[in-house]
């Protein structure tokens, strides 16, 4: 079985894979001062009824470095998504070797198709892929981070990340969920008109955290992926696997 790990700022999300199969999924937090043995009792404990022993292949991606050490020593054989590792891609960058992990196993997924891939999380990137080639994208603070920040200016002890029919709000609280609501929609239906007016048939794929919030409300054919990012890496190991190099 293959263990997919997904290392992103907030959170670890970890798969298990059986002939290609997500049979199993969990989240842990992302905590730097956890020690290998912590981690890994916690992956025992989320993985029942599954065990580590039945664990053959592991993949893993990392936008944390300091976390990346404690996974590798846990899984010294990983596939570690970097340099050397093929994915497929062809990173039409200016800095290929900038662009984070996180970023590129997403579209993995969607490897060889015409996609823009939509991640609506604590940071929104919007990327598009040409057939093989990841030509870049765009990458915008996350709609919490909005809501925080506002919501500590106007001394506001509690403000939720809510869907809001109306533009305006009557008191502060509802007009700062409107405000962060309606931009964020503007953006990612602005984004996606646009793309799509140059590029016929394109695939749109989403994930993320709060992808549901805005996806409900835009008037586009949109494929809602929560788990994108596992299927990516299982999706690269399978290349590197073909390819011998694992």
């Amino acid at each position: 079985m293959l263990l997919a790990i997904n290392i992103e700022n907030k959170s670890v999300q970890i798969g298990l894979f059986k002939d290609n199969l997500l049979v199993h999924k969990f989240k842990i937090k992302t905590d730097p001062s956890e020690t290998e043995d912590e981690i890994k009792l916690k992956i025992k404990q989320l993985m029942e009824p599954y065990s580590l022993n039945q664990v053959t292949n592991s993949i893993i991606s990392s936008v944390v470095p300091d976390v990346t050490k404690s996974y590798r020593e846990i899984f010294p054989e990983a596939l570690v998504v970097g340099a050397g590792v093929k994915t497929g891609l062809n990173i039409k960058c200016e800095n290929p070797k900038e662009v984070g992990s996180d970023r590129i196993i997403r579209a993995a997924y969607s490897l060889g198709e015409k996609a823009l891939i939509i991640n609506i999380d604590e940071v929104i990137t919007i990327d598009f892929l040409n057939g093989n080639n990841f030509m870049g994208g765009m990458i915008i603070p996350g709609m919490n981070m909005a809501l925080n920040s506002l919501k500590e200016m106007a001394k506001l002890s509690k403000v939720e990340l809510v869907k809001v029919d109306s533009i305006f709000g009557n008191s502060t609280t509802k007009a700062i969920q409107a405000g962060i609501y309606h931009h964020y929609l503007s953006t990612v239906e602005y984004v996606i008109k646009n793309i799509s007016k140059e590029h016929e048939n394109l695939k749109i794929v989403a994930t993320g955290e709060h992808s549901k919030l805005i996806l409900e409300e835009l008037n586009f054919k949109v494929q809602l992926i929560q788990d994108l990012a596992l299927y990516g890496l299982e999706k690269i190991y399978v290349l590197n696997q073909k390819l011998n190099l694992v």
